[in-house]
């Protein structure tokens, strides 16, 4: 599919022509998805397009119309393998329809956050013309309903935490899924904990937003091991990769994090 652009940004009237064509074909994908299974997936190739009703992820040979890059310069096409993957667990991963779509839509979010302000804006507007046809006509096949997941953290809203908590987030800028920890929290292992979409919370967490009334104390390791950071009371830490204290080289802290504390104010990494 070739598109008109306009200093490397597509004109709106093709915008929304794709957008309608998404709308349509994605009914056709999710009738395909309702017939896999989690264990018939292919691992990730950069080389294949996994968005609309192809299914690449599941060797499906169906015409694939809707593009993975659909402006020049962004590539949605690890959000589109994700998805797959999400719809065809099937509730396994701990996930509803909904948070397979959000998770989705923070990908491909995430992936145009990244770009220039040039193609920005046409990126975040593909990025939800694209959820909006998975959250229209994904409801014809996915019928796994709400999964029970009890041990699973819950996704918050954004905003600022209370005094006594802190949120963590799984994407930098606080984007992905989230939760929160009040003070007096020690979590010693974070491979026990899940996100809402099953995934471990060990070395995923990206970005983190402070209480004014709590620190938090970050270990490399489980059970408080390994190198460790403080964070300071009432701040906001949207790029974990950017803090490098008590790392070397090109080490970062970002999904580095396996165990953590919400601390009172006045401690500090031992």
């Amino acid at each position: 599919m070739s598109y008109k652009t306009f200093g490397h940004v597509p004109a709106m009237s093709n915008l929304a022509k794709l957008g309608k064509l998404l709308t349509v074909l994605a009914a056709v994908g999710m009738v395909l998805l309702g017939a896999t299974t989690a264990t018939g997936f292919d691992p990730y190739k950069s080389s294949t397009n996994y968005c609309g009703p192809k299914l690449e992820a599941y060797k499906r040979t169906l015409p694939n119309p809707i593009p993975n890059r659909p402006i020049p310069g962004v590539n949605f096409n690890t959000a589109c393998y994700e998805h797959d993957k999400c719809y065809g667990m099937c509730s396994s991963n701990c996930s509803s329809k909904a948070m397979c779509d959000k998770d989705f839509k923070a990908r491909m979010e995430n992936i145009c956050k990244a770009k220039s302000i040039v193609i920005r804006s046409a990126c975040m507007t593909m990025a939800q013309t694209y959820y909006q046809a998975v959250d229209k006509a994904g409801a014809i096949s996915y019928h796994c309903g709400t999964p029970a997941c009890p041990g699973s953290t819950a996704v918050l809203p954004m905003g600022t935490p209370n005094a006594d908590k802190a949120f963590f987030f799984e994407n930098s800028n606080y984007g992905g899924a989230s939760t929160e920890w009040s003070k007096g929290t020690n979590v010693s292992d974070l491979t026990k904990w899940n996100t809402p979409t099953g995934a471990k919370w060990n070395d995923r967490i990206s970005s983190i937003k402070v209480g004014s009334g709590v620190r938090v104390l970050i270990y490399e390791h489980i059970n408080f091991g390994g190198r460790c950071m403080t964070l300071s009371s009432g701040r906001d830490y949207p790029y974990m990769d950017s803090q490098n204290a008590n790392l070397s080289g090109r080490e970062n802290w970002n999904d580095r994090i396996s165990s953590l504390k919400v601390t009172a104010p006045n401690q500090v990494c031992p």
